[in-house]
């Protein structure tokens, strides 16, 4: 059994050009933009009445200190090894395992 490829149906469309279509086209000349004009707005924060305490004033007095650290505290350790632990690892087994084979042969 071989299938069989289905045939395209194309239905016609009812979109029409109306009328007369009249496409120039030029070549458009590119010219650089103008910036605005920079506009510098007065501030509204303004300065009113005497200062107590100015700068010079109290840098004589204040001197800038460098703070104290505080000391690192080291926490005694609660875990305790308990049982018999066998300290050989499984590399140096593997590695005496290797050692006794003879590849003299």
């Amino acid at each position: 059994m071989s299938a069989e490829k289905v045939q395209q149906v194309r239905h016609e469309d009812n979109l029409k050009m109306e009328g007369q279509m009249d496409v120039k086209r030029s070549a458009a000349v590119v010219k650089k933009g103008e910036r605005a004009a920079i506009v510098k707005h007065s501030d509204n924060l303004k300065m009113e009445g005497s200062f107590a305490g100015l700068q010079s004033e109290t840098s004589a007095t204040q001197k800038v200190m460098k703070g104290e650290r505080a000391s690192v505290k080291r926490h005694e350790d609660n875990l305790k090894m308990e049982g018999k632990m066998e300290l050989v690892s499984e590399t140096n087994k593997a590695t005496q395992a290797i050692n006794r084979v003879n590849f003299s042969k």
